[in-house]
């Protein structure tokens, strides 16, 4: 619905109490602000301020106004049924009005636009593996994955098929598709793939889809990590986002400036080493789906899938050569290859920038 009396009427008529104002902050973290129902009109009419200084890493001190984005939707089904709760995602604006030029979701919305002006229309989808670890009484993580089932494992082996099958009912009631779900490798792993959507679209499902999957977990008594190696000596987990209907040059295009943006796909503190040959090569980068789609693997499921899929397609529609590429094996790297990076200071704001060279800023 992009119509504003539209919205109006879809709340009322579908007995919503509660609307969740959401946004992102720099490192994909998602934030929110209740209204009443009764408050939604003028939220959506003047916006609604907040503290930036007080969540620290919106680079930006002071207030800050967000306006609900009436295309982005969604009732959250785990809330009640009677005086339901609905979520909007949100754009980012200074308290008079103007562009927030740290909004990482809108420098997307308007990478999607440059890049299909420039013949790229890509679809792209992004769920992206996670670990079910068991918590102790506090409700914290032990450490200690929820089973011991491998690759494509069935009950008893695989004790998640109840959360994932939970994750997937939620996440079609919120409009997201998922298209496959499996119990991966490592103890505890699974992954859940989802349907191909607009680049805007897709990053705001992969918010969607952390938020459905911690939401069950914790539901479950479980914690869902998306450290890209929580437990040493497993396997990994990856975003691997599917790219469709972009020209193979294109995808190329991507993976030749995987180096550059590291920093951003890969924010861990131990995201470096999942995928580097002893020379830094990436192996495998990308991979074909069977449908003539592409697969890249380098990017962490805990990236903020908005500047992850801003940075791709700004990369697909500037075009080079992708023969190949070299990856960061630490840190230190990644950060040293974004600030030597003309490609990155084109797309990527200086504070987000100096913000994504600080030490790890959360727990992924």
């Amino acid at each position: 619905m992009d119509d504003k009396s539209d919205i109006l009427h879809f709340i009322r008529d579908n007995d919503i109490k509660f609307i969740r104002l959401a946004l992102c902050d720099l490192f994909g973290a998602q934030k929110n602000v209740s209204v009443p129902a009764s408050a939604f009109p003028r939220a959506l009419e003047e916006g609604v301020l907040f503290d930036a200084d007080e969540l620290g890493n919106m680079g930006a001190a002071g207030k800050l106004l967000i306006k609900p984005d009436v295309s982005a939707l969604a009732l959250l089904p785990w809330r009640p049924s009677h005086g339901r709760v609905a979520r909007f995602y949100c754009d980012t604006y200074t308290p008079e009005g103007g562009t927030f030029g740290l909004d990482m979701r809108a420098a997307l919305r308007e990478a999607e636009a440059k890049a299909s002006q420039k013949g790229v229309r890509a679809n792209f989808s992004a769920g992206g593996a996670f670990y079910l670890l068991k918590t102790d009484e506090r409700g914290l993580p032990t450490g200690e994955p929820y089973d011991s089932g491998g690759y494509m494992d069935i009950a008893p082996a695989d004790r998640g098929e109840n959360v994932r099958r939970d994750i997937c009912l939620y996440l079609e009631q919120m409009g997201v598709s998922p298209v496959e779900s499996v119990h991966l490798s490592g103890p505890g792993q699974n992954e859940i793939k989802l349907g191909g959507a607009s680049p805007l679209a897709a990053a705001d499902n992969a918010v969607t889809y952390r938020s459905v999957v911690r939401t069950v977990a914790a539901q479950s008594g479980l914690f869902a990590s998306f450290d890209p190696s929580p437990m040493a000596g497993k396997p990994g987990s990856g975003l691997e986002i599917t790219v469709s209907g972009a020209e193979p040059a294109q995808v190329a295009a991507a993976l030749a400036k995987a180096r550059d943006m590291a920093l951003f796909t890969n924010p861990g503190a131990n995201s470096f080493g999942r995928l580097c040959g002893e020379n830094g090569e990436l192996v495998p980068a990308v991979e074909e789906d069977g449908r003539g789609g592409h697969v890249l693997r380098w990017p962490d499921p805990g990236a903020d899938p908005s500047i992850g899929v801003m940075l791709l397609l700004s990369a697909m529609a500037e075009g080079e050569d992708g023969s190949g590429t070299s990856f960061p094996k630490s840190r230190e790297e990644a950060v040293l290859a974004a600030r030597e990076s003309k490609f990155i200071r084109g797309h990527v704001p200086r504070p987000v920038l100096e913000a994504y060279a600080e030490p790890v800023p959360r727990d992924i």
